[in-house]
C-alpha cells in the first residue's frame, strides 16, 4: 500500500500571508530581467553572464567601500575579512568565463547587432571598481554623463582615495615617513610608485611580527591584485575568442582590454616579499619538477602526483645585482613618465606657436590683399566713371607704387 505524498514534517505550506522565498528574493523581477532583442537561442546566456556578474560586482562594491572605511578608520581585522570575500567573488568571476566561452563567434554575430551600442565598456559598477582599485582616468566618465546620479557617484571614487592610497595613509597615520605626494595628492590620478611608501613597506615586509596587521593588509591586497589579474586576463581571451581583433559594440577594442589588464592595484608591494628576503640574505631559487610515474591515491579524492622541489641559495653578489637592476628600472620608468610630461609639455607649446604663425600669415595676407585690392578698385571704378563721360575723375591714392601711379594718372 502506497502512502500519500505529505510535505517533510514542520515544512510551511501556506503563503497567502506569509513572505515565501520567492518574495523575498524579488524573483518575480530578477527571473523577468533576461530580454531578448533577438530570436537567436544564445542570446539568453550572453544576457544571464553579464547579469550575473553585475549582481557580484555590487557585492563586490559593497565590501570594498566597507574594507576602505575600515582601513581608514585603522581597524583591520574587519577589512581583511571582506578582502578575503572579494577575493573568492573574483575568483568566481574567473571561473564563469568558462560558461561564456562556450558562446562560438558565428553564434555571438547571430545576435551582436542586437547589442546597438550597448558594451560592457560602459558598466558604470565595472568603472567603480576600477576606480577603487585605483585605475584613474576622468575621461571615462563621459559615457555616463546622461545618467547623472551615476556620474555623481563615479565623480567621487574618483577624486577618492583608492584602495591602496588608503593603506599607504595608514602607514603614515602608523609613525611611518612618507612624502606629503604620496598621502596627499590629487587622487583623481592614477598612483605613481613613491620612494617613502616602497621604504614604509619594506620595514612591514622586514619586521612582519612587529607589525602583523600591516603586512597581513598588504598579502590581502596582493591576493586581491592576483584575482584581478587572474579576472582580466580571462575577460581578454574570451573576448579575442568571441569577436576577435575586431571593435566591439561600444567601441573599444580587445587592445584596449589587454592594456587594461597591466594595470596594477598594488604595483609597489609585488615581489617585496622576496626583495626583503634577498636583502636579509635568504632568498633562494626554487624549482619544482613532475616526478615520472608519480601518481598517488589520495583516498575518496582522487589521484595526486609527486613532485621533486629543490632549493638553491642564491649568491650574494648576484642577489645585489638583481636588486640593482630593480632599482635602475624603477628609476628608467619614473625618468620615461617625466619625459612623457615634457614631451607633451613641448609639442604642446609648439602646436601654440604654430597657431600663432598660421594667425599671423593670415592676418599678414589680409592686410596685404587689401592694400593690392584698394588701389585695383579705385582704377576700376575711375574707369567705369571715364567711361560713362566723366573726365573730372581724382582718385585719392597715398600709394607710391605702380598701381598708385597708375591710379594718380586720372588726375
Amino acid at each position: 500500500m502506497t502512502e500519500n505524498p505529505s510535505l517533510p514534517e514542520g515544512a510551511f505550506d501556506n503563503f497567502r500571508d506569509e513572505m515565501s522565498y520567492g518574495d523575498y528574493l524579488g524573483l518575480d523581477q530578477l527571473l523577468t530581467a533576461q530580454m531578448p532583442r533577438s530570436k537567436e537561442h544564445n542570446e539568453l546566456l550572453f544576457i544571464i553572464q553579464h547579469q550575473t556578474t553585475e549582481l557580484w560586482m555590487k557585492l563586490m562594491l559593497h565590501e570594498l567601500l566597507a574594507a576602505r572605511e575600515q582601513i581608514r578608520s585603522g581597524d583591520l581585522s574587519p577589512a581583511f575579512k571582506m578582502l578575503a570575500r572579494v577575493s573568492r567573488i573574483m575568483n568566481n568571476l574567473i571561473q564563469a568565463w568558462d560558461i561564456l566561452s562556450t558562446l562560438t563567434p558565428t553564434e555571438y554575430s547571430s545576435f551582436r547587432d542586437s547589442l546597438g551600442k550597448s558594451s560592457g565598456f560602459q558598466s558604470h559598477q565595472y568603472r567603480a571598481l576600477e576606480f577603487i582599485f585605483g585605475n584613474k582616468n576622468a575621461a571615462l566618465l563621459k559615457p555616463f554623463e546622461h545618467r547623472s546620479e551615476i556620474h555623481a557617484m563615479l565623480c567621487d571614487l574618483l577624486n577618492s582615495p583608492s584602495l591602496y592610497d588608503e593603506a599607504n595613509r595608514l602607514l603614515g597615520r602608523r609613525g611611518f615617513a612618507l612624502d606629503a605626494a604620496a598621502t596627499d595628492r590629487d587622487f583623481s590620478l592614477a598612483y605613481v610608485e613613491n620612494a617613502s611608501t616602497m621604504a614604509a613597506w619594506r620595514t612591514v615586509y622586514a619586521n612582519p611580527r612587529q607589525h602583523w596587521d600591516l603586512y597581513e593588509l598588504a598579502e590581502k591586497l596582493v591576493d586581491l591584485e592576483d584575482y584581478v589579474r587572474q579576472w582580466r586576463h580571462r575577460h581578454v581571451t574570451t573576448v579575442q575568442r568571441v569577436i576577435g581583433f575586431k571593435r566591439g559594440t561600444g567601441g573599444p577594442t580587445s587592445a584596449m582590454l589587454r592594456q587594461a589588464r597591466s594595470t596594477s592595484v598594488v604595483s609597489q608591494l609585488e615581489g617585496l616579499e622576496d626583495e626583503v628576503q634577498a636583502l636579509q640574505g635568504n632568498a633562494r631559487i626554487r624549482a619544482l619538477a613532475l616526478l615520472p610515474n608519480s601518481e598517488i591515491r589520495l583516498g575518496a579524492s582522487g589521484v595526486g602526483e609527486r613532485y621533486l622541489m629543490v632549493m638553491q641559495r642564491v649568491p650574494a653578489v648576484l642577489l645585489s645585482n638583481a636588486l640593482a637592476v630593480q632599482t635602475a628600472s624603477g628609476e628608467y620608468q619614473q625618468r620615461a613618465l617625466e619625459r612623457d610630461g615634457l614631451r607633451r609639455m613641448y609639442l604642446g607649446t609648439l602646436t601654440l606657436v604654430l597657431i600663432l604663425a598660421v594667425f599671423a600669415a593670415l592676418l599678414l595676407a589680409v592686410t596685404l590683399g587689401n592694400q593690392l585690392a584698394r588701389p585695383l578698385l579705385l582704377l576700376a571704378d575711375g574707369m567705369r566713371q571715364v567711361a560713362h563721360g566723366d573726365l573730372s575723375v581724382k582718385p585719392v591714392l597715398t600709394s607710391r607704387d605702380e598701381l598708385g601711379g597708375l591710379t594718380r594718372s586720372f588726375a
